[in-house]
């Protein structure tokens, strides 16, 4: 016995079965319907991944400006006048020392608008900035408090503010990697 398999064209605006997707004609695409919450939102421009990196990055600037609050380093040898032996990013411990509290005031100012805008955002260019300055304010941020460290541990020994500040930094660079990362994340039909 012989089998005839027939295909039929279809019209053009046809629904598929599932009443998500629509032939025009050339190929499919999606028909605006969703009668599913969780389907909607899936299938929206912006990613669960997006928001988390943007929530990571959120705690992450907590975390350096606690870092920038609590002290590098204790120094063990004995110290000039006015200057201090627990030495903080926000308090330098020696006179002039407070131009050092600009630079993570701005990283955690930027850290947070730059997530806001991953959050609010559903325009994928303004994602992909904001998800680079993440990436950038993390990797610039461990680099300081290194140095901080660096600088300090030869003097003395390194206290809360390294260890709280190099994670929040590494935070910040993780919390880019994450909404960078959903930018490449395609959305299965369906989902």
């Amino acid at each position: 016995m012989r089998y005839k398999w027939a295909v039929e064209p279809l019209a053009q605006g046809s629904l598929s079965p599932d009443g998500f997707w629509r032939w025009d004609g050339v190929r499919w695409l999606p028909s605006g319907a969703s009668p599913d919450p969780a389907i909607a939102i899936a299938s929206s421009p912006r990613s669960w991944l997006a928001t988390a990196g943007a929530i990571v990055a959120i705690i992450a600037a907590s975390l350096v400006l606690a870092g920038s609050f609590l002290p590098y380093v204790h120094y063990t040898g004995e110290m000039a006048a006015g200057e201090s032996a627990w030495p903080s990013v926000f308090n330098g411990g020696f006179p002039g020392a407070w131009g050092n509290a600009f630079e993570p005031i701005l990283v955690i100012l930027f850290a947070l608008a730059a997530s806001v805008l991953i959050i609010a955002s559903a325009n994928r260019t303004a994602r992909a900035f904001a998800s680079g300055a993440l990436v950038v304010l993390g990797a610039q941020t461990l680099m300081m408090v290194v140095g901080y460290a660096a600088a300090g541990a030869s003097y003395g020994q390194l206290q809360a503010g390294t260890f709280v500040g190099a994670f929040g930094s590494i935070l910040l660079f993780v919390g880019g990697i994450m909404s960078a990362g959903s930018l490449w994340l395609r959305q299965m039909p369906g989902r």
